[in-house]
């Protein structure tokens, strides 16, 4: 099963600090749907874009297993709370947020206020239009609609095709982010990196128990001294395992897979590689609209389908140098796994 954003360190942090659920118990979601005839327009019109699952996102938002919103302005001018994210203190890098409807169905609301705003009448101060690039528009909605098939088929994160694909990917990402930390001239070391993050990624994104996590991640074309890795990996050769002992509220695998990397890699000590410095790494490689997507699943792929289609919210430019080296379509890989 995939994670949920609640099990995550940083976000559980932030739900310390600000109190989300109570915020969020207060908020009408239905102040911030955009008008349907704003935009439903510009979603028929994907029948006639060749990107995958068109048909798929447009009966999902017709038929309001999607819904558009805006966080950060109102649908009514009467409305007390203008914007939500304000009053929640809600991060603006959640692009899609999970719900249950009157039915009991789990839905996805898509917050598109990140790239898109209302136009407003300058006499009568009402708003008539929902601007948003279409381009952008398609990056967005397939992102939520994976969101909401891996939602409402929990049972997806069992597939090795999904897996394998997004774990190498993160492996990839996260080869760079631990660059400067590694020795240079170690073949080991680099295979050993990447095995370690295709692990955790497996393990605490999926709920792949570890033997099966490292058994593929040792197929990866990314891990190039296997043999050196069999010998050397401490992860590998022992029975610790980094959800051990993880409570969710003081201790996450975040915390235990940074101790591992320590015990991994001699030369890597706490004051180098802790949370905290991991979190900034990862930011200043891919700014802060990346923070949840180092610990959480659906902020992860939801990454890569942004990247892929070159939406400028991460630093894409990183990103497309890095999944460049993939030789996978990731969005596409994705469409034939949850279509």
């Amino acid at each position: 099963m995939l994670n949920r954003l609640s099990e995550t360190k940083l976000f559980t942090l932030g739900n310390m600090k600000y109190d989300y659920t109570t915020g969020l118990s207060k908020i009408n979601f239905q102040d911030y749907y955009i008008p349907e005839d704003f935009y439903i327009d510009k979603i028929k019109a994907f029948k006639g874009f060749k990107y995958p699952l068109m048909s798929e996102i447009i009966d999902a938002i017709t038929n309001h297993k999607i819904i558009p919103v805006d966080f950060a302005q109102a649908n009514s001018k009467n409305c007390k709370n203008q914007d939500m994210r304000l009053v929640t203190k809600w991060p603006t890098f959640i692009y899609n947020m999970e719900i249950m409807n009157e039915k009991g169905e789990i839905v996805i609301l898509m917050d598109l206020s990140s790239k898109g705003k209302y136009s407003i009448n300058p006499t009568t101060k009402e708003l008539f239009y929902y601007s948003i690039d279409d381009t952008i528009l398609v990056a967005m909605c397939t992102a939520a609609y994976i969101s909401y098939k891996l939602s409402n088929k929990p049972d997806l994160a069992n597939n090795p095709e999904l897996f394998d694909l997004i774990s190498d990917a993160y492996a990839l990402i996260m080869d760079k982010v631990f660059s400067p930390m590694l020795s240079t001239n170690s073949i080991t070391d680099a295979s050993k990196i990447h095995l370690l993050c295709y692990t955790f990624c497996a393990q605490v994104m999926f709920g792949i128990d570890k033997d099966l996590a490292i058994k593929y991640a040792k197929k990866s074309k990314f891990v190039t001294d296997k043999n050196g890795v069999m010998d050397s990996c401490f992860y590998y050769n022992t029975d610790v395992n980094i959800i051990d002992n993880c409570d969710y509220k003081t201790v996450f695998p975040i915390d235990n897979f940074c101790k591992l990397i320590c015990k991994e890699f001699s030369y890597i000590t706490e004051n180098i590689c802790n949370p905290g410095k991991l979190v900034k790494q990862f930011d200043d490689w891919f700014n802060r609209n990346a923070t949840f997507t180092l610990e959480h699943s659906k902020s992860f792929i939801t990454m890569l389908v942004f990247a892929k289609y070159g939406i400028d919210i991460f630093n894409n430019f990183r990103l497309k140098n890095f999944l460049s080296m993939s030789s996978s379509d990731i969005v596409k890989d994705l469409a034939s796994i949850v279509k």
